[in-house]
């Protein structure tokens, strides 16, 4: 095939930054740039450039006899949205960034007892956002899905978006996000959102910030989900974290487990306090001023036993309000 004829290579470009661009040379050969393979397809059909390769075009004689700085503004008039910057490390992977889009998300038909809803809501940062909420205390499998996504192959992708709830204090929750290609559910990508699993990008307000990535692999169709049961989630549409740096809220509430933690400590120490006062009560109330020698030893018996057991009752309390300190100490931290 005539490369100069200015018709598009029917080869695969396979060997182009990224599979996606396709480098520019001058006249003598030097690089001075790179573009996407359509606009490249334009330079050559007006007769500007030709094909050295698949992935590789040369700006003609009349195009290289001009002074490199009008070669060079050539090569960025091509397309300045498109364009790749000459001085970027090419090696650099470029993240294809997606965003949680309530609007675009709806309730999965397979699931038979969705719970859930749409609605406007105060966001970490101030700002009143749509969400979904979705899930409850019981049985009720609830899925929301996106609509099918048309993705370009082997490509990085991060999905960006707020996350509120997800736990419960019987750690038997399902509070997930999966990726499904090609509508094969058996090949999907899982990922536990629940008890710390992935960590949080950052924590602002009570919601947790999350960019999950994926690739796409040999991929083009893409559906997204969040899955809930057991438990209550939220999930509000975010901006990348760089929107949110410099962000401090209020003190961050307290999550079901931690809250959880303390009812168990309040509860481990009112329980012997409780039985030590009981224990008291009913010893005044039925101990007797003693008459006899007899009636003395019994008495002292009784009342060296009571001493030890308050001595394990007040061991026991102090024990569990160190341990409750402690706690608190690490919550506030």
């Amino acid at each position: 095939m005539n490369r100069k004829e200015g018709r598009i290579p029917i080869a695969k470009n396979t060997d182009s930054e990224g599979k996606k661009t396709v480098r520019v040379l001058d006249g003598e050969g030097s690089r001075i740039g790179v573009t996407y393979p359509r606009r490249a397809a334009g330079l050559v059909k007006k007769g500007r450039a030709y094909y050295v390769n698949d992935f590789i075009i040369r700006l003609s004689m009349s195009d290289a006899m001009l002074p490199d700085s009008i070669q060079k503004s050539e090569v960025m008039k091509m397309d300045n949205r498109t364009i790749i910057d000459n001085t970027r490390n090419e090696t650099e992977a470029q993240v294809l960034k997606l965003y949680f889009e309530p609007r675009t998300w709806s309730f999965n038909k397979d699931c038979e007892h969705n719970v859930g809803g749409r609605s406007f809501m105060m966001g970490p940062d101030g700002v009143l956002a749509e969400s979904y909420m979705l899930g409850d205390w019981g049985y009720n499998w609830t899925e929301i899905v996106s609509k099918t996504l048309l993705l370009p192959k082997n490509t990085d992708c991060s999905f960006t978006f707020w996350l509120n709830g997800g736990e419960n204090d019987r750690n038997d929750e399902v509070c997930r996000f999966e990726v499904v290609f090609n509508n094969d559910y058996e090949q999907r990508l899982t990922y536990n959102l629940n008890r710390n699993y992935i960590p949080p990008v950052k924590k602002l307000n009570g919601w947790e910030l999350y960019e999950i990535p994926f690739r796409t692999q040999d991929n083009e169709y893409t559906q997204l989900r969040f899955a809930a049961q057991k438990a209550y989630m939220t999930v509000m549409s975010a901006k990348e974290a760089a929107a949110y740096e410099g962000m401090t809220g209020a003190r961050t509430r307290l999550r079901e487990r931690d809250r959880s933690v303390i009812i168990l400590c309040l509860t481990t120490v009112s329980r012997p306090i409780n039985g030590m006062a009981l224990r008291i009560c009913n010893r005044r109330i039925k101990i007797r001023v003693p008459k006899t020698a007899q009636s003395i030893s019994t008495y002292m018996r009784t009342g060296k036993t009571m001493i030890r057991q308050m001595r394990g009752h007040i061991w026991r309390t102090l024990m569990s309000m160190s341990l409750l300190l402690q706690w608190s100490r690490c919550l506030i931290s």
